[in-house]
């Protein structure tokens, strides 16, 4: 998933909107969640779609990662556990039936958490909580992998918090969490103000060196037969071509079967396999 926020609350890939709920409002080319001086509580937030995680292949081997750009009003504090939300992804107990409850999300005081099934990963480390400075962009990402679930955060590409627990299945079950906020806690946390941009979520847990990688300013290098595509729209056009040209002659028509998860990976097209497209190293599918 890529949801940019510089004019809409959309995903660039899949189409899955969202909204603003409350006083936020796109400026300079981002999203501001809330009036500078805001004080509240589930008031002032971008609430994400509840099938945000539909149809991006997670596993628990392979892990999730989650970036978001972000330019806060204030600097939380070193030593004081800041639990601003930046991220709230959320499912409650038997949704569907049989299933834990599930918690994951990550705070402007560099907190991340993971909880399923009654066990918790917690990424927490109050003297980092200052490393996300007001009135500039950070990059913060929060990657949850294996199956003795391991969180990081990340800010700018740098590794200031992780940890470890014991727990298995919570990345399988994302794709049935539907409460998934920007700015908004469950709990009585304040709502973060600032702005924000250009939330990508990878359907794997990408390595530092990839972090690395992932920018305020996200792009991506996309080849379609040998050809390099300019952006999204001109290897749609050229699918679109593509199908035109061989249909009837495999007996079907030309298909994009998998988009796997981040800018790395592949999309085959198919049935037969008949193209690969490298979509180069940052961005998110």
């Amino acid at each position: 998933a890529y949801y940019p926020l510089t004019s809409d609350v959309a995903d660039m890939l899949s189409g899955r909107t969202g909204s603003i709920v409350g006083g936020g409002s796109f400026a300079d080319g981002a999203l501001r969640t809330a009036p500078a001086g805001t004080v509240s509580q589930h008031q002032n937030y971008i609430q994400l779609p509840e099938n945000l995680f539909e149809g991006l292949e997670l596993s628990d081997y392979d892990g999730i990662t989650i970036a978001l750009d972000v330019m806060p009003d204030t600097t939380c504090a070193a030593g004081n556990g800041d639990w601003t939300r930046l991220l709230q992804f959320y499912k409650p107990a038997n949704t569907p039936e049989g299933t834990a409850e599930g918690d994951v999300y990550l705070t402007q005081g560099c907190i991340g958490t993971a909880y399923y099934n009654g066990s918790t990963t917690q990424a927490l480390d109050a003297t980092v909580a200052s490393s996300i400075t007001a009135g500039e962009w950070h990059t913060v990402v929060m990657t949850v992998s294996g199956f003795g679930v391991v969180v990081n955060v990340y800010v700018d590409g740098d590794l200031v918090v992780t940890g470890q627990d014991g727990q298995k299945g919570i990345i399988s079950q994302m794709p049935n969490f539907t409460q998934n906020y920007i700015g908004n806690s469950r709990f009585a946390d304040n709502d973060f103000v600032g702005l924000v941009k250009n939330l990508r979520v990878y359907n794997k847990a990408l390595s530092t060196a990839e972090i690395g990688s992932i920018g305020s300013a996200p792009s991506w290098t996309i080849y379609y037969g040998g050809a390099k595509m300019d952006d999204l729209a001109q290897l749609q056009e050229a699918l679109s071509g593509l199908q035109d040209t061989v249909d009837g002659i495999i007996g079907g028509t030309v298909n994009i079967q998998t988009i796997r998860g981040a800018y790395g990976q592949t999309m085959d097209i198919g049935p037969n396999s008949i193209g690969e497209t490298n979509l180069g190293s940052t961005g998110s599918a």
